[in-house]
């Protein structure tokens, strides 16, 4: 098996690093958070990662603390199929070739957080978030 093509989608809602440490820092919760997780979630939002930004599929970037896990996971349910065709739409055309020329379907997503176990126009062999092959 060979590696032809890759592409990657990304939701519209996009924020710097620095955009979400000062959001978090004015919201309800970051008060109630010890010293040492304060700390951590500095340090991780403005240390040299090599991360620019923050992608979600959220509205506003307040919906990562307020919403809870069941809202989140339907928000990321809900988006993502369209930003996965959206992906293989551009790997697919980098090669010049179409869905029935693929013998596997590699998915990753950073997201955290659990998704359809398939989705619409992919096909029943493919598993989100992990790694898929049909042979």
């Amino acid at each position: 098996m060979n590696l032809l093509s890759i592409a990657s989608a990304f939701p519209d809602s996009q924020f710097t690093q620095n955009e979400c440490l000062e959001a978090m820092q004015s919201a309800d919760f970051w008060k109630g958070l010890n010293k040492g997780s304060r700390s951590v979630l500095t340090k991780v939002l403005t240390g040299d990662s090599g991360i620019e930004k923050r992608c979600f599929m959220l509205e506003c970037l307040e919906d990562a603390w307020t919403r809870d896990a069941q809202a989140l996971n339907e928000a990321y349910e809900a988006a993502a199929p369209q930003l996965a065709a959206e992906a293989v739409t551009k790997a697919l055309k980098a090669i010049n070739m179409s869905a029935k020329d693929v013998d596997a379907l590699f998915v990753c997503s950073c997201s955290c957080i659990v998704g359809p176990r398939s989705w619409a126009g992919f096909p029943s062999w493919s598993v989100p978030f992990g790694v898929s092959c049909r042979c």
